[in-house]
């Protein structure tokens, strides 16, 4: 079932919603957002000028995903949302963890020698080789561009100086500083595991922390690049998973995909109306999460204002 959150008029360093005591999402929300880890004033500039979302339209949608939400990205107000709560596999958008500690942990500058051909690795493979010799920027930018399973295994092991796990550890030290109190990771591709999950609410505060960092919004809008190795000897052609990149119809800025057997297609999207407000939309369990996106993103545009 979806549901509609007002939000009142005070913001201070939680966001207070309108109806609290009818809407359990709303106190969940309350509770468990990334504000409560840092002041209002540290990630909202300005904040007396602050504008907020309200739903006015009468139209209703839906989707069939198992899960989603849209928020604005400004003030993280939740707008709608079907299950997003649920715990559930994520694939690939569990990359984006693992791109958040390897810039938190190492300097993209940083030389990689790669010491496996990670065949084991699934499809996506941007093909770097044994003793290849590439910066971290650009296996990042494998990993964000073409969800590069190699390169998100190659950057754990650098940086964790070859103990895997401790990377593992450290994505789920993140996880619980930001406040995604309902995640667990156990990989740094996304592969499914019982281990490896988590909910729409708790990506969506992972998407607003990750695109804080000037590297990760600049790369995710990127739809093509070629990457090469030091010595220039490999070079990767790296071709966006997302293809809302080249839609003609929406302002989007990324942010990343993510497709499994068990997870099915999932996306995270940052979105911008004409007005200049942004969306983040989170969408997991999907049949067709481009389609499912442009949907909710569409659906909020038409009916929701921000005052």
């Amino acid at each position: 079932m979806k549901k509609y959150i007002f939000i009142s008029s005070t913001i201070i360093l939680v966001i207070i919603f309108l109806g609290l005591s009818k809407n359990p999402m709303t106190s969940a929300f309350s509770i468990r957002s990334f504000l409560e880890k840092k002041s209002h004033s540290d990630y909202v500039e300005n904040a007396e000028k602050v504008t907020k979302p309200y739903v006015v339209g009468e139209e209703e949608t839906s989707i069939d995903a198992s899960s989603y939400l849209v928020l604005d990205y400004e003030t993280l107000s939740p707008i709608l949302a079907k299950d997003s709560d649920k715990i559930v596999f994520v694939g690939s958008l569990t990359k984006l963890m693992t791109a958040v500690v390897a810039l938190e942990e190492a300097q993209t500058s940083s030389v990689v020698t790669i010491n496996s051909s990670f065949k084991n690795a699934p499809e996506n493979r941007m093909g770097i080789m044994p003793g290849e010799k590439i910066t971290l920027e650009n296996l990042l930018y494998g990993l964000l561009i073409y969800s590069s399973n190699d390169a998100a295994e190659a950057t754990a092991m650098y940086v964790s100086n070859g103990k895997y796990f401790n990377f593992v550890n450290l994505m789920n030290k993140k996880a619980a500083t930001i406040g995604m109190k309902s995640t667990h990771f156990s990989n740094a591709m996304g592969i499914d595991n019982e281990e490896n999950y988590s909910t729409a609410e708790d990506l969506a505060y992972l998407a607003a922390y990750a695109l804080k960092n000037p590297f990760i919004a600049d790369v995710i809008k990127i739809k093509e690049k070629d990457v090469a190795s030091v010595d220039g000897r490999f070079t990767h052609h790296l071709v966006t998973t997302n293809k809302l990149l080249y839609d003609e119809d929406l302002k989007i800025f990324g942010i990343k995909t993510g497709t499994t057997p068990l997870a099915g297609e999932c996306l995270i999207s940052l979105a911008e109306n004409n007005s200049g407000n942004k969306i983040i939309t989170v969408i997991l369990g999907s049949y067709a999460r481009f389609d499912d996106a442009k949907k909710l993103i569409t659906w909020t545009w038409d009916n929701v204002e921000w005052r």
